[in-house]
């Protein structure tokens, strides 16, 4: 399935035995009675990370700023993926909540995610 999805990690937590309070009432608030929540990685290049630097001249061009970019294409990556095995699911006739690999919606009152994909991993 990783092959085939174009992912590096694939990983499922079971909601109901999760050691994680936040996990089980965030998965069941978004999709009443989910059992399981699936999780993907894909890794960011090393190459890249070694570019970042602790600081820089403003309007200076940095080889670190290559890591946006670079996080940009993950990301849209692992959203396709998610998206992919939801569509799986679907048509086996389980119920599925594709939730993007970047920009789930916040609470900015207390900055948390609606989900937090820290928890589930």
């Amino acid at each position: 399935m990783r092959k085939k999805l174009d992912i590096d990690l694939l990983g499922v937590a079971s909601v109901e035995g999760s050691n994680s309070q936040e996990l089980r009432n965030q998965a069941t608030s978004l999709l009443p009675g989910a059992q399981s929540v699936v999780v993907l990685g894909k890794e960011v290049f090393k190459e890249v990370v070694s570019l970042l630097g602790p600081a820089k001249s403003a309007g200076e061009a940095e080889p670190g700023e290559l890591f946006g970019p670079h996080s940009d294409y993950v990301n849209s990556r692992l959203t396709k993926a998610v998206y992919d095995l939801a569509d799986i699911f679907r048509k086996e006739e389980y119920r599925s909540l594709p939730l993007p690999a970047a920009g789930c919606p916040t609470d900015q009152r207390f900055l948390q995610a609606v989900f937090s994909y820290k928890h589930a991993a």
